[in-house]
């Protein structure tokens, strides 16, 4: 994946910026958690390219896999606009805060064709950008 400008972050900062980030829990979609280390990750759009429904599924199913095989605890999560013009959904990690942790996030971030995923540590939320920014 390219290195983003500094002007092209800023842009996508000011639109993550605006995204709701939830996570489900018995069906129900809540606001993030405020405790915790976490890291939210979607193999859904590569390279902010809108795919069909079916293979965005198939490539979390790919992801899904993945995460299992390496035994790493997740949630379903999403990212939307407010006004319902967007949805990606995605997994909230708990394997977050140390460095094989962030090794393994860009790994994933990187493979699965991500600008950017969502780290949570106690409530503060970072963009972990894959490009190296």
């Amino acid at each position: 994946m390219s290195t983003l400008t500094p002007q092209e972050q800023t842009t996508w900062m000011t639109r993550w910026s605006q995204t709701i980030w939830e996570y489900q829990q018995n069906g129900t979609w809540l606001p993030l958690p405020c405790t915790g280390k976490w890291f939210l990750l979607s193999a859904w759009n590569p390279h902010s390219q809108r795919l069909p429904l079916a293979v965005n599924e198939a490539r979390d199913a790919v992801l899904v896999a993945e995460l299992q095989a390496r035994g790493i605890g997740m949630q379903r999560s999403r990212g939307r606009a407010a006004d319902g013009s967007w949805s990606e959904d995605g997994w909230m990690i708990s394997d977050y805060g140390t460095p094989d942790a962030a090794i393994l996030h860009h790994d994933l971030l990187v493979r699965y064709g991500q600008l950017a995923g969502v780290g949570i540590d106690d409530g503060a939320v970072t963009l972990w950008w894959s490009g190296g920014n």
